[in-house]
């Protein structure tokens, strides 16, 4: 655990803004963006606590590495391009090495997991979306079972509430998957109440758990789609057609300040997967 000084956190925040030319797709919220977060680091009581990036996960983790890249944030373009590239470039590799075990895309959300321009984004703590689903799949038998599963949290802006629906979306193979498709069964018997009870406490309705399968059917051009390179809303038009913008201001801030404030939380999950050598290898978990 590292503990950083409010100035060197400020110091930090004023890189950020200095990289606005370099990630242009991102750079019309960047002013903002720069503002509100030293605003919100300013509220912090010092020294603010930064955890380990993205937990334990070594294909991320090794991005740190790069000369132009002193800190990992997902709110900048140039952070993204790269990350993508490894991380995708590397589930792309595994799952055309895997065919003995035929996947699908899957996503999980709940209700409950949104961000808007009213929530209290800064709070770090409040985010537990991660680790509730690990335990879910945990309860569910996911974890220990053989196979694969890699997933990713990505946001979803709905223009008419105005809220960033956060899921997560991945792929997944073998019984894991077989397992996965049953989760909202699993977790919803009553025999099991005292297991989701234990690892989860009382969470809002779990009822509410929605998990979605998708057939792969060309995975080169499907695969971008786990971590998305932009950020956009669907608009109605006029009829049944549907528009596909930019996420409009100040929704679109908002979401850069939540995803530099949160660079250092896990937002990936994995399991039956561990990395060697800047690769994806399959593992058996117990």
């Amino acid at each position: 655990m590292k503990r950083v000084s409010k100035d060197e956190a400020i110091a930090g925040a004023s890189w950020f803004e200095t990289r606005r030319e370099r990630d242009a797709p991102h750079h019309e919220g960047y002013r903002i963006v720069q503002s509100s977060l030293v605003q919100e680091i300013q509220r912090l009581q010092p020294p603010a606590i930064v955890f380990a990036a993205f937990a334990d996960h070594e294909l991320i983790r090794d991005l740190a590495e790069y000369p132009d890249l002193p800190d990992l944030s997902r709110a900048s373009a140039t952070c993204m391009r790269n990350i993508r590239l490894k991380f995708l470039g590397a589930t792309l590799k595994f799952v055309s090495a895997h065919p003995e075990l035929p996947g699908s895309w899957i996503t999980l959300s709940h209700p409950d997991w949104y961000l808007g321009k009213y929530d209290n984004y800064g709070e770090t703590s409040e985010f537990d979306a991660p680790q509730v689903l690990r335990s879910l799949l945990r309860i569910g038998g996911v974890m220990s079972a053989p196979g694969y599963l890699i997933m990713y949290v990505d946001a979803l802006f709905d223009p008419t509430t105005e809220y960033f629906k956060l899921q997560f979306s991945g792929i997944s193979g073998g019984e894991k998957l077989k397992l996965f498709g049953e989760l909202r069964k699993t977790i919803n018997d009553d025999r099991n109440a005292p297991l989701v009870r234990d690892y989860i406490g009382p969470y809002p309705s779990t009822h509410k758990f929605k998990t979605t399968l998708h057939t792969i059917s060309d995975l080169p051009t499907q695969v971008s789609g786990m971590m998305p390179n932009q950020l956009t809303a669907r608009f109605g038009g006029l009829g049944n057609s549907v528009k596909i913008r930019r996420v409009p201001e100040p929704h679109h801030s908002i979401y850069l300040v939540w995803a530099h404030l949160y660079r250092m939380r896990a937002m990936v999950v994995m399991s039956g997967v561990r990395i060697h050598d800047g690769q994806f290898v399959l593992v058996n978990e117990r």
